[in-house]
């Protein structure tokens, strides 16, 4: 392909949630898509499980599945998308994970991937960090699971991003410390199909002793943001897990159109809905009129014959305010969710009454 000066977009789930799965017309070269799905491995690193190496077709569903039930850690990626069970590898070519603001994006300096050099070459780079005898694709094929002592001990680079919890709370530095085409570190992170990614390896995180979905309606933007600030990264021993905020036209446009898929996900559970999401994507590709549009269409039509899926209360935050914040706050230390919870009462006490609820 590289001699033939064709294009290749390596596809990962084609959920379609980027829109980079499928070429559009504009391309102005020949284009193959390659996709990835079947390389689906997920590699546990040793008996504790607090590294995984993961092909880069694994599905974060998957994989958070696999983690959980197998080891009791957590993946890097659980995400309001995790019901389609996206890749991984787009993860990592995107920079997903905005809301996990203890965990970070999905980024790590120890990966597998092809690039095409300026004289047209490609080229195989592996920061891995395995002893796998200078054949990393063969090595990693034979194998089932990955022991300690597979890795390079002399391999230092970071699986996750380095005290991420840190940078997002230095709120007062002359530098944004978060932002979406941030491309820091590999060349694989937020490379956007630049490069092909064949497998990368990610730190997991302890699971919280337990943790509560708190959602928090404003009238202000100005209230949202400060909560943030106030509440969700407080400290290094007291931050909400998750951090995700949502405006009215969101919020009205999920209720317009959302809620079958809710419904969908409470009668077959998240993993059974990706073949249905499957399913509609097949139909948008037949090559006849208005089927691109007819799945959305029918969902939009009949949306309102659901019952709506929240409950009166935040029905009414919906209606009556405009910013809202949806944070899971977890206990990693003893009495953190009581700090948390602490937190967000004197931020609510000190705003007049009724600028800001939660629930």
């Amino acid at each position: 392909c590289t001699k033939a000066d064709v294009a290749i977009v390596p596809q990962g789930a084609n959920t379609s949630l980027t829109g980079g799965s499928v070429p559009r017309n504009e391309c102005d070269r020949p284009t193959v898509i390659v996709n990835l799905r079947r390389l689906s491995k997920i590699l546990p690193i040793g008996d504790d499980g607090k590294q995984v190496l993961c092909f880069s077709g694994a599905g974060i569903f998957d994989l958070k599945d696999k983690m959980e039930k197998d080891y009791e850690r957590d993946s890097h990626s659980v995400l309001g998308s995790i019901f389609l069970n996206p890749t991984v590898g787009a993860g990592v070519a995107y920079g997903s994970g905005g809301t996990q603001i203890r965990k970070g994006p999905v980024w790590t300096e120890r990966a597998l991937f092809l690039k095409v050099k300026d004289d047209g070459s490609v080229e195989l780079v592996n920061t891995l960090g395995l002893r796998d005898g200078g054949d990393p694709i063969g090595f990693l094929d034979a194998r089932a699971q990955l022991k300690t002592e597979d890795v390079d001990p002399k391999s230092t680079g970071s699986c996750s991003w380095p005290d991420y919890g840190g940078v997002v709370r230095a709120f007062n530095e002359n530098k944004v410390s978060r932002f979406n085409a941030d491309t820091t570190g590999l060349e694989c992170c937020r490379s956007e199909g630049k490069v092909l990614i064949l497998a990368t390896m990610h730190d997991t995180y302890p699971i919280p002793k337990k943790s509560q979905l708190v959602w928090v309606a404003c009238k202000d933007f100005a209230d949202a943001h400060a909560l943030k600030r106030e509440v969700a990264l407080k400290g290094a021993d007291c931050m909400s897990k998750t951090c995700e905020y949502m405006n009215s036209e969101v919020y009205n446009g999920v209720d317009r159109a959302g809620r079958i898929l809710v419904k969908m996900i409470e009668l077959v559970g998240m993993q059974r809905l990706e073949p249905l999401w499957n399913l509609k994507l097949s139909i948008e590709m037949i090559p006849l009129p208005f089927t691109n549009i007819i799945c959305d269409k029918f969902l939009y039509w009949f949306n309102n014959i659901i019952p709506h899926p929240l409950p009166q209360e935040l029905r009414d935050f919906g209606r009556d305010y405009g910013h809202h914040v949806l944070m899971e706050l977890g206990e990693y230390s003893d009495g953190e969710v009581d700090r948390l919870r602490g937190a967000l009462d004197k931020f609510v006490a000190g705003k007049p009454p009724g600028e800001v609820k939660y629930q």
